[in-house]
């Protein structure tokens, strides 16, 4: 599941754009902004540099607090696969399967078929 900033709204289910929309007000003309977001959660911080630094990024936000909304819209997009797969008939599972001191990328989406 990395490489979220590359998702194309066009290509979500409907039952995730369906989520998207009901949940967070997400739709294919502002899912642009989500996804820039998206690697927020693993840009980390550049050597010599605090999580407290940052503050300079247009958003006026340190990495501390970049990261963290990184994370959350991780979760929102992985969520509304997840209910899109289950609202299709599999049983579906999300796993964190390593600690992020291990890889940024740590997270999985298990999908079986019932």
């Amino acid at each position: 599941m990395c490489c979220r900033h590359c998702c194309s709204y066009a290509h979500l289910l409907p039952e995730s754009k369906q989520f998207l929309e009901d949940k967070f007000g997400v739709n294919a003309d502002n899912f642009k902004y989500m996804k820039k977001m998206f690697s927020w959660a693993t840009n980390g911080i550049r050597p010599g540099l605090s999580a407290e630094d940052g503050s300079d990024h247009f958003t006026g936000l340190d990495f501390k607090h970049r990261e963290k909304i990184g994370l959350s819209t991780r979760r929102i997009l992985d969520e509304s696969r997840k209910i899109a797969m289950a609202q299709r008939g599999f049983e579906v599972e999300l796993v964190k399967y390593v600690e992020s001191d291990i890889s940024l990328e740590n997270n999985c989406l298990l999908i079986k078929n019932i």
